[in-house]
């Protein structure tokens, strides 16, 4: 094989990986807009709930999934509720790290909503930060994410789930 034939059988194969480079890009964001658009209309009901005085339940991404636990888990009263931007909060995280891997953004939801499961059993271990805010509210630290929450609620309210690389003071006023 001469050189030009070499290179051009090179740049075909590198136009093939790019082309399938693409197809799962575009996989993913499509999934990621039926995520978005998902979540947009639980927002959405969860504000009209809130509109109606209601309480909006909070349920650990493992009881999307019937195998992950006994039925019976699921169906019980939740001891925390995320608040609408909360609940956008998670999902943005979580979509952050599934540019990389899926994996760990599975985890790191999960540990997300075992230190909240904590926090709902335990309201006064996170700290108040006034430097921050003069909300009544309390930070608890995952990872480099911040959960940030209402203690005297109950059932316990999650108000944000913030990197803290955010300019957090701003983005809570």
């Amino acid at each position: 094989m001469s050189r030009v034939e070499i290179a051009v059988e090179k740049v075909r194969r590198l136009n093939e990986n790019q082309a399938e480079a693409l197809l799962e890009w575009l996989k993913l964001r499509e999934n990621q807009d039926a995520l978005r658009q998902r979540l947009d209309s639980e927002i959405d009901a969860g504000l009209q709930q809130l509109k109606r005085g209601e309480k909006i339940s909070g349920r650990s991404s493992s009881c999307r999934d019937p195998q992950a636990q006994p039925k019976t888990a699921c169906q019980l009263m939740a001891d925390f509720f995320y608040s609408p931007e909360a609940r956008r909060d998670l999902l943005e995280i979580w979509e952050f790290i599934a540019q990389d891997s899926l994996d760990e953004a599975d985890r790191v939801e999960r540990e997300i909503e075992q230190a909240i499961t904590t926090l709902a059993a335990n309201p006064k271990l996170g700290h108040f930060r006034r430097d921050l805010t003069s909300r009544p509210v309390r930070f608890w630290a995952i990872y480099s994410y911040l959960i940030i929450y209402a203690p005297e609620s109950r059932p316990l309210e999650v108000v944000r789930i913030l990197s803290g690389y955010r300019d957090v003071a701003e983005l809570l006023n």
